[in-house]
């Protein structure tokens, strides 16, 4: 058999009743304060939420000028383009200021709005000249003359080609 003694069972230590001349020891023992009486630290270098960055104008710029360009073809892109031209001017002033940091993005911005108000521009040039023109009311007419006969409808397309194109 061994010589080591038979196993002990430890005696209860003393209960600890937080007293004022027993405080706490660990932070979970500590009181509770207020939210608003507890100091709120900084946050470590480089986490600041509030850099005084004022980007917004440059990144509504380039999108306004993006969306300008995509809906070109309709009279809501002159109207993207124009707000878009406009924030794009802001955003640029901002950043020449120190007060944005996106002074390339309201660069672009501003281009994508110029484009995309000139393609608008263009487009309704287009519609209200092939309108006005006396090739768009003979396209009417002889598609009306033609009825449901493709052959008919196929020389009135023809025809309104020569006159637009002049062939």
């Amino acid at each position: 058999m061994s010589n080591l003694p038979p196993p002990s069972t430890p005696e209860p230590g003393p209960s600890y009743e937080p007293t004022s001349s027993n405080p706490p020891t660990a932070a979970w023992d500590q009181p509770t304060s207020s939210p608003s009486s507890a100091p709120i630290p900084p946050p470590p270098p480089g986490f600041s939420n509030d850099s005084g960055a004022r980007n917004g104008a440059g990144t509504a710029s380039l999108v306004l000028g993006i969306l300008s360009i995509v809906t070109g073809l309709f009279v809501i892109g002159i109207v993207l383009g124009i707000v878009g031209l406009v924030l794009g001017i802001i955003g640029r002033k901002r950043a020449k200021r120190g007060e944005a940091t996106n002074g390339g993005a309201a660069l672009a911005g501003i281009i994508t709005s110029i484009i995309g108000s000139l393609v608008s521009i263009a487009m309704i040039v287009f519609v209200v000249v092939l309108l006005s023109s006396g090739s768009f009311s003979s396209l009417v007419d002889c598609l009306d003359d033609a009825g449901d006969d493709p052959v008919a409808q196929d020389r009135c397309e023809r025809d309104f080609e020569d006159d637009l194109f002049g062939g």
